[in-house]
């Protein structure tokens, strides 16, 4: 099996990209020869006392169907690798035969070295199968659902593997290939941990008989954190493929509510799950038969309830928001059903409206940010309760791959665009509870800023700190602007027109719904949700056509009822308009100190200042003028 992994990987990639000139026969033989490693993933056996013995004292090892028989040196180098690498000794031997018949007279020690790296690179080449073997999946799930089949030979070729890939992934023994990838993303985490504890130990720059040297266990120590990041990859485009049956999807779940979301791998994981709970994405038999399986949705409704224990309070406000769309859309295929099973009109939307006031829209506002990696200002951003717990990455790395990070945008908007289109009733009774509150704690505040006929600026009264508010609309408002900011140019065009589907170019009646809910939005009022409202259309106004439908927008006033003379501390309707904007950043120029001239106006007085939320509108509404 020299070599198999490495050339089955090319040869699968040379399919997906349409390249392969072989021989079909020859290629399913060499995938049905890999397909009891490839169940296995990346584990090649424990560590076995029968084998070790059989190692050290006869009769030695079975190579592409010779027994071999190590002498004592290579039995010394073949029992440290294993014991370095806590992997079967056959295995092990296999890879130490392999590298001293290459290379006989190097030292015993660069030998094992050698091994090591050879180890991890058959892993790799594992890894880069299973990626093949999804992406092409991935690839005739998309071509069946656009066209209804396909037809050349090429696309023949994808749909046997595909099928292959379909049959790979289902359930063996009580052991799926979910199971496999998040217990082997659990035992690379344990990997990770020993490995550093060596590095801690490691006292010599040089390899010795009872541990490698420095470089060589940090080359290591990358290389697992590595694979473990593709095995988070791998869940994802397992999630894409819609294959995942009911009990796969409540391992996933069961598994994610004990998974710390500040791991390195919370961005895959959380996404993996929305991926997993989405109603919007392609809907193939497997998902129809979840959508009224009666143990999922009653089991659903149970991983959600408040005693339920997650270990990041975030990650499951996210995906309860999910789940409450998920379960809007078993009604739509079985209502009966699922009022017997409680889940109720009412009892769908009591949950969407629980995770909301969790703070789902800041978690995902901080994921998305945390996927963009480099080019986001999350350090800007103040994080709020769970969402604290989304790791960043460290200087000069990314946390998501960028092959990945698209697929992390895509989940949370198909998260976003099924709770606008779905719930919007939710929404309307949340902002407006909010506002509610928001106007009744104005009220009490004494002292204004800006006096919106005098156009006067007071230095606001002291007052006692009220309680916090719930601002999660505004949140949700941040969230998109956050979201189509991090997607391509014109993303968003949905939200500026409504957009035809299909060669019958007939109006889509779900994304219909959005540009009704921005001009909802433009409705908005209050010193919160004003700014969030400009972040939003910040982020809606990318690329050309949208950046004119915004400019469209604000010329009219964003909503048709009555205009502001000026900027209020209550923020009315026709808040949303040029003239407002532009009238109230000349006012601030010709109020404010000049930065040049601050010390002649610190001898008359106190200096008048921009109160935070004025700034926070300022900033909004620069950042959409980019």
């Amino acid at each position: 099996m020299d070599g198999l992994f490495e050339q089955l990987q090319a040869t699968l990639q040379d399919v997906y990209s349409g390249v392969y000139n072989g021989r079909e026969s020859e290629l399913f033989q060499a995938l049905e020869l890999a397909t009891p490693q490839l169940l296995k993933l990346l584990d090649f056996g424990s560590k076995s006392v029968d084998e070790r013995k059989a190692i050290t004292s006869g009769p030695g090892f079975i190579r592409d169907g010779r027994e071999y028989k190590p002498n004592p040196a290579a039995a010394e180098r073949i029992s440290f690798l294993s014991d370095h690498l806590e992997t079967s000794e056959n295995f092990c031997a296999t890879i130490i035969d392999r590298i001293v018949h290459k290379q006989p007279n190097l030292p015993p020690l660069t030998h094992i070295e050698l091994a090591t790296r050879a180890f991890y690179a058959v892993r790799d080449a594992i890894l880069g199968v299973w990626n093949a073997l999804l992406r092409i999946m991935l690839e005739s799930l998309m071509a069946g659902g656009a066209d209804g089949g396909m037809g050349d030979d090429d696309d023949s070729l994808r749909r046997s593997i595909a099928e292959l890939a379909t049959h790979l992934i289902g359930e063996r023994e009580g052991q799926s290939f979910l199971v496999t990838l998040v217990e082997q993303i659990d035992s690379l985490s344990k990997r990770t941990e020993v490995l550093k504890k060596k590095l801690v130990d490691a006292t010599s720059h040089t390899s010795t008989s009872t541990s490698l040297r420095d470089v060589v266990l940090q080359g290591e120590l990358e290389k697992v954190l590595e694979q473990r990041g593709t095995l988070a990859g791998l869940l994802i485009l397992l999630c894409e493929t819609r294959e995942l049956g009911v009990d796969d999807i409540l391992r996933l779940l069961e598994w994610t509510s004990q998974f710390d979301s500040a791991d390195d791998l919370g961005v895959h994981i959380t996404t993996a799950c929305l991926i997993a709970l989405s109603p919007m994405q392609i809907v193939t038999p497997t998902v129809l038969s979840n959508l009224t399986d009666e143990r999922l949705i009653a089991s659903l409704l149970k991983h959600f309830e408040k005693e339920k224990k997650w270990k990041s309070a975030g990650v499951k406000s996210a995906l309860q928001l999910q789940c409450s769309l998920f379960l809007v859309a078993c009604r739509a295929q079985d209502p009966t059903m699922c009022d017997e099973k409680q889940a109720t009109v009412d009892a769908i939307e009591s949950m969407a409206t629980e995770s909301m006031e969790n703070d789902a829209f800041v978690f995902l506002d901080h994921l998305v940010l945390a996927a963009r990696g480099r080019d986001s200002l999350i350090g800007g951003k103040t994080p709020t309760l769970d969402a604290a717990q989304v790791p960043t990455a460290g200087a000069g790395t990314d946390l998501v791959d960028e092959p990945f990070r698209s697929k992390v945008y895509l989940a949370v908007e198909g998260c976003i665009i099924g709770l606008l289109v779905s719930l919007p009733n939710v929404l309307k009774r949340l902002k407006h509870r909010q506002e509610d509150v928001g106007i009744a704690a104005r009220k009490v505040q004494t002292g204004t800023f800006v006096n919106a006929l005098g156009r006067k600026v007071e230095e606001p009264a002291p007052a006692a700190q009220p309680a916090p508010l719930r601002t999660d609309i505004a949140a949700l408002f941040r969230l998109i602007g956050t979201l189509y900011d991090s997607l391509p140019v014109e993303s968003a065009l949905k939200f500026w027109i409504v957009q035809t589907s299909g060669k019958s170019k007939q109006i889509d009646p779900l994304h219909s719904r959005l540009p009704s809910f921005l001009r909802w939005a433009a409705e908005s009022r209050g010193e919160v949700m004003v700014p969030a409202v400009y972040d939003m259309l910040a982020g809606l106004a990318k690329g050309t056509a949208c950046s004119e439908h915004a400019y469209n927008f604000l010329s009219t006033g964003g909503v048709a009822s009555g205009a502001l003379a000026g900027m209020q501390v209550s923020y009315g309707s026709g808040a949303f308009s040029w003239s407002v904007l532009f009238g109230s950043l000349g006012f601030y120029a010709d109020t404010l100190p000049n930065p040049r001239t601050i010390q002649q106006y610190r001898q008359q007085g106190p200096l008048p200042e921009i109160r935070v939320e004025e700034a926070n509108l300022l900033v909004a509404f620069l950042k959409l003028l980019r």
